[in-house]
């Protein structure tokens, strides 16, 4: 595969091994819309979810779920507490 844009080296073969995602999270500027956003585009389906299986009849997938969105918070909420703490 061909391709060279800095015109020493070939682009492709230079960029091999490097699949990260190289972006830190500490690097990004959060601001509230952002923070709300985020928070948007990962409880719209999150939400969906648990609407359609109670809707479906399937009852312990949606109080699993409710459950599980509430283990993850509290979680988060340790988490931000005990880095806060130490």
């Amino acid at each position: 595969m061909g391709g060279k844009i800095d015109g020493s080296k070939d682009f492709f073969e230079s960029q091999k091994g490097r699949g990260g995602i190289t972006t830190n999270l500490k690097e990004i500027k959060w601001t509230k819309l952002k923070i709300f956003l985020v928070s948007l585009a990962i409880g719209i389906p999150y939400l969906g979810i648990v609407i359609g299986a109670y809707l479906a009849g399937v009852k312990i997938l949606s109080y699993f779920m409710i459950g599980l969105g509430i283990f993850v918070l509290l979680i988060t909420a340790l988490v931000r507490w005990l880095d806060k703490a130490l």
